[in-house]
Formats: structure tokens, C-alpha cells, sequence
């Protein structure tokens, strides 16, 4: 049986309806100016999980999703309005055309491909790129200061099958050795509480998470060494 099932995401608290993730915050930086455009963009999501991005830009693109799991194609596909969802290995992306998509998203999922197959599934995401389209990646921060406060506990370890975790520099390498071109790399802001024992979770929570996650909706581009998810943003 897959490690991608239902338990998964029910673990990391994806199935809850107001949970909230870096994926909420996406929507305002590519949203299209309306929603009533003739031609919409088109959007592919890979490791889209349970949908909480699709469903949020779903009315402004033309939308596309795949995931690993079998159990989150058939939530996506009965809880997604207009959004098709398929099976698949993000390494073989040969079901679309080149050049196909405007956008192309991998948060929180390349850290889960082998290293030597990072090369190979770039260059797929590039090939379906539209020349001047938009690759937005988020991925474990290496730079993190609570990695050393949390060791084994911070959220990049915790995950087993987070195999390939990298520095920035080594993402950035990695994305310009394929031909796309590395436009920014920022943080998140800390929000992978508790980290301080004395101090309640709760509390860790609403006095120190949700001002980075408030500010980092906002717009705000934190330092990495001040961040625990890695941003990226390349183009074709």
C-alpha cells in the first residue's frame, strides 16, 4: 500500500477544512487580473495532494493536477468543481504537450524524488513550460535556524520520505544546469512551532507562527536563514 494514503495527509492535518498552508497564500501572486477571461492560463499543480491550492484558482485558470496517491486523485477528483486530477509519477510528464502550461507548481514534493531523477523531471517541467512560463517551488529549508533547535523534530526531518533535501545554492545549480532561469529565492518566516519546551504550544503558535504567516500573506519575503520553507520562482 502507498505511504501516500489517506493517513498521510490526515496526519499533517491537510483534511481539516480551515487548515491552513503556504498554499493558501499562492493564490495572490498569480492571479489573473479576472476571472471572466475568454483564455484562461493553464495550471498544473504536481503533487497536488487534497487540492486546498487547485480549489482556490480554480475560477482564473485553466487547471490541472497530479499526485502519486491514488487515494488523493479520487478525493481531488470528487471535491474539485472543475479541475481534472490524475495518477502519476511527476518524473514522466509525457501525457502533456510541450510547451502546454503557463504555470507549473511543485510545493512541498520534489524533496520527495530521488536526486538523481531531479535532473530528468526538471527537464520535463521545463519541456511543458511555455516559453516566459512560471515554475513555483517550495521545498524544506536547509538554512533554517530551528533545524538546529529541533534537530530530528524539525518538519524537513519528520517526513521520511523527504530524500532529497538541499541547500538553496544547490537547488539554484540544479534549476539553471536544466535551462530555466532562477529568478528568486526567499522564505517563508518561521512557523514550524513549538521549538521553545518551556513555553505552550498554543502559545508558540499565535505569538510567533501566525505573525510570519500573516505577514508572509501580506507579501512579505523573509530572509532564509529567518525561514523554515525554501521559495523559489523560475521561469522558461
Amino acid at each position: 500500500m502507498s505511504v501516500f494514503n489517506q493517513d498521510y495527509f490526515k496526519n499533517r492535518g491537510l483534511l481539516k477544512k480551515r487548515a491552513v498552508t503556504l498554499n493558501h497564500f499562492w493564490i495572490r501572486y498569480f492571479k489573473p487580473v479576472t476571472k471572466l477571461s475568454a483564455k484562461r492560463p493553464r495550471l498544473l499543480d504536481l503533487g497536488c495532494g487534497v487540492g486546498k491550492l487547485l480549489r482556490r484558482v480554480e475560477p482564473y485558470y485553466e487547471t490541472v493536477g497530479m499526485d502519486i496517491s491514488e487515494w488523493a486523485v479520487e478525493y481531488c477528483n470528487s471535491n474539485l468543481k472543475t479541475t481534472k486530477v490524475t495518477q502519476g509519477d511527476i518524473t514522466n510528464l509525457s501525457s502533456f504537450s510541450d510547451g502546454y502550461f503557463d504555470i507549473i507548481c511543485a510545493f512541498e514534493v520534489l524533496e520527495h524524488i530521488k536526486k538523481e531523477e531531479l535532473p530528468g523531471c526538471l527537464n520535463e517541467i521545463k519541456r511543458c513550460l511555455k516559453k516566459g512560463g512560471i515554475l513555483l517551488i517550495t521545498t524544506p529549508n536547509l538554512l533554517s535556524p530551528l533545524l538546529k533547535v529541533k534537530k530530528s523534530q524539525w518538519h524537513g526531518f519528520t517526513d521520511k520520505t523527504h530524500i532529497s533535501l538541499m541547500k538553496p545554492e544547490e537547488w539554484a545549480k540544479l534549476i539553471n544546469s536544466v535551462g530555466l532561469d532562477m529568478k528568486y529565492q526567499y522564505g517563508s518566516g518561521l512557523w514550524d512551532t513549538p521549538f521553545i519546551p518551556i513555553i505552550p504550544a498554543v502559545i508558540q503558535k499565535y505569538l510567533i507562527a501566525a505573525p510570519f504567516i500573516v505577514l508572509f500573506s501580506a507579501g512579505l519575503r523573509f530572509p532564509l536563514n529567518m525561514s523554515d520553507s525554501l521559495i523559489i520562482v523560475a521561469s522558461n
